[in-house]
């Protein structure tokens, strides 16, 4: 929205906090912080920003392999998160494994 410095500085916390060995769990939805920071990370230029969202979608994947085809399709299209995260998978120009 054209704040990446201010956006930096909050993904800059939670890098430090992950790096740290911190994590995200208890948070209401994790993969969206990891969406969020391969988002913000990704405006800045910055390498690493791949790296969060194979992380979101490593997970995702994970998640959906477990259920039944017509659970993942849910599953995978009618979560806002899980969505975005296929979408900036496919964007990425990575064929997802699994969708």
């Amino acid at each position: 929205r054209g704040a990446l410095d201010a956006a930096r500085g909050h993904i800059d916390e939670i890098v430090a906090h992950l790096d740290g060995g911190g994590s995200v769990d208890g948070t209401e939805d994790p993969l969206w912080i990891f969406l969020t920071c391969h988002h913000v990370l990704a405006a800045a230029e910055h390498e690493r920003s791949a790296e969060f969202l194979r992380h979101a979608h490593g997970v995702l994947m994970e998640r959906a392999a477990a259920l039944a085809d017509t659970e993942r399709e849910s599953f995978l299209g009618q979560v806002p998160s899980h969505r975005a995260i296929v979408t900036a998978w496919l964007a990425a120009g990575i064929a997802p494994a699994g969708v």
